[in-house]
């Protein structure tokens, strides 16, 4: 195509009269500039079996007598252009890029809809492609910007949201014409912007997807990401790239690619960065802020009072950095790894986890906001899943919590076995509420959480069952407590409780609903023993039939003599007939 020319006119477009009873009813401009190349046929906003276009050169003017997409008249409909330069783009393959209105950078232009009507909501979808990869074509909606469109793509309309690189339109979704106006600022980031066309149609009944929202930062890089998260969705695999920056992103899209209409992501006090070019592309750019300087991201625009799970990504950074993220007052276990390869949750592996799981938090008014912070240097966010919460039922899979102390990670099975699902969560254990926790199978624990009290972590050795390689403690006359939150009120529960490996001077005495345990006092670390049948070598205790008042359970723990030890727990749900559900 030609270079775009230089000129200094600032744009004005204005429609007025716009009413449509219905979706079906859209209207679509094309600005043919100069080049008098006319366009039939569907945009972006699709519209099947309906192709029809006001091909309109843009130059100022009003323009009247114009159509819906089906053809018939968009009686009272007008627009109207000022201070519109117009030029031909010469012959993209698609006729919506042959000719368009544009400026200088510099000078900012809009595009005004009045008449339309009043508090009623509306979808407008805005084309700029073709241009010199010195251009940049920002609009703005209601005081939220688009991402910059530059790109020579005319092939195929691409999401500029959703691919940065090949986008040629954006989407703003659900705007209240307020007075039954919408007014659309138009500006270029770098030497000229540029506007092929639009099209508008009354914004259909807003339904949350039961598709995720999937969130790239990418910071100052432009790797895209189109995959997988670590919240699975086959066969709907659609990102939205944005850099992250400290701003407000709308005109996003669901997984399946379906417009996520009204919702928007908010990033506060974040600066975009670039870590390297393996491993993932999801971990290739981020936002980044000193570890004293906390960040935050909101989403807003969902259903309020609904329940969400949110997956949160940090990869790939040097080993200084350290990433906490706090979600209602709940805090995660710290991200601090190099590795961009696979996607490991944090909790299970918190050596090479990249992403934390929040399981069904309330969207209050809509929104849910996102903390992080960096315990040391600096944090780092590399991007977000969020969906609609399945609704949550006690999986038949036990909970398995390994308390690592200053010790390692354990996956296997317990004494409690579990046959195929041998995945646990390794917490340090130390004095706090432990979320984000999943089942042995992998599946989020939506909802449940540990909190342990009066606990410090500590570090035993690396023989043997690498369970009994890390554990909380205290002296045996200071007792500690662990609760587990979040469970099914009434029902019962079965408690696996393990203490081994500690010198025969300690001692470990576990409660739960006011009967007590024998103690614990062994140095096997080598196989599972219950202590009420072998005393002199048994790890671990059994609470059966525990019945959850008000969704909580709580262990009491305390030592006779020198010190008490806990190296981790399993908890499962009771059948009726008692019967440990999650043995197969």
């Amino acid at each position: 195509m030609s270079a775009r020319i230089d000129c200094c006119i600032a744009a004005t477009v204005t429609l007025l009269g716009l009413v449509a009873s219905s979706r079906s009813q859209v209207l679509n401009v094309n600005f043919t500039g100069s080049g008098g190349n006319t366009y039939a046929g569907q945009g972006a906003l699709t519209d099947p079996g309906n192709s029809t276009w006001n091909n309109v050169t843009g130059a100022s003017a009003t323009y009247s007598d114009l159509v819906w997409s089906d053809n018939t008249p968009a009686t009272g409909v007008s627009v109207v252009t000022a201070n519109a330069a117009v030029y031909a783009a010469g012959s993209p393959s698609i006729s919506l890029f042959r000719g368009y209105i544009y400026n200088q950078g510099a000078v900012s232009g809009s595009i005004t809809i009045i008449g339309l009507t009043p508090g009623a909501e509306y979808d407008i979808y805005l084309y700029s492609g073709g241009n010199a990869t010195t251009w940049a074509t920002i609009f703005t909606v209601g005081g939220i910007s688009s991402s910059a469109l530059s790109t020579t793509n005319t092939s195929a309309f691409v999401n500029g949201v959703v691919d940065p690189i090949n986008g040629n339109y954006v989407m703003f979704l659900n705007q209240t014409a307020v007075d039954g106006s919408l007014t659309i600022q138009v500006r270029g980031a770098s030497t000229y912007w540029a506007v092929d066309g639009l099209q508008v149609a009354l914004s259909p009944e807003r339904e949350n997807s039961p598709a995720p929202l999937n969130v790239n930062f990418m910071g100052n890089d432009k790797n895209a990401y189109a995959g997988q998260g670590a919240l699975t969705d086959p066969g709907n695999s659609t990102w939205n790239n944005v850099s992250g920056v400290s701003a407000t992103y709308s005109g996003l899209v669901w997984s399946d690619g379906t417009p996520a209409g009204g919702v928007s992501v908010v990033t506060s006090n974040a600066l975009g960065y670039t870590f390297g070019s393996s491993g993932i592309s999801l971990f290739q750019g981020y936002i980044s802020k000193q570890g004293t300087s906390p960040g935050s991201i909101t989403i807003n625009g969902l259903i309020p009072g609904a329940k969400y799970d949110i997956y949160l990504y940090s990869g790939g950074n040097v080993t200084a950095w350290a990433t906490v993220f706090t979600v209602g007052g709940i805090g995660s276990s710290t991200l601090s790894t190099t590795n961009t390869s696979t996607f490991v949750n944090g909790v299970v592996d918190p050596v090479n986890g990249n992403y934390v799981i929040f399981s069904s938090q309330t969207a209050v008014g809509g929104s849910l906001t996102i903390n992080v912070q960096g315990p040391s240097t600096y944090w780092a966010v590399d991007g977000l899943q969020v969906a609609l919460s399945p609704e949550r039922k006690s999986s038949p899979a036990p909970l398995n919590i390994n308390f690592t102390g200053s010790g390692g990670t354990y996956t296997g099975q317990g004494a409690l076995t579990d046959p195929d699902n041998n995945t646990w969560n390794n917490v340090s254990g130390a004095s706090a509420t432990y979320s984000c926790l999943v089942w042995s199978d992998g599946t989020p624990a939506g909802g449940v959480s540990v909190v342990t009290s009066n606990a410090q972590g500590y570090s035993f050795g690396t023989s043997g069952i690498s369970l009994f390689t890390g554990y909380i403690s205290k002296q045996g006359t200071s007792p500690g407590s662990i609760t587990i939150n979040g469970l099914t009120p009434g029902a019962n529960y079965d408690l696996y409780l393990y203490s081994g490996g500690n010198a025969t001077a300690w001692a470990t005495v576990f409660t739960v609903g006011g009967t007590s345990s024998s103690a614990l006092s062994t140095t096997n670390t080598s196989t599972f023993v219950n202590a009420a049948t072998d005393p002199i070598n048994g790890n671990y205790v059994k609470f059966l039939k525990q019945t959850a008042v008000d969704g909580s359970l709580t262990i009491n723990v305390q030592g006779p003599s020198t010190y008490w030890a806990v190296d981790g727990l399993q908890l499962a749900l009771m059948s009726v007939q008692g019967t440990i559900m999650c043995v197969r």
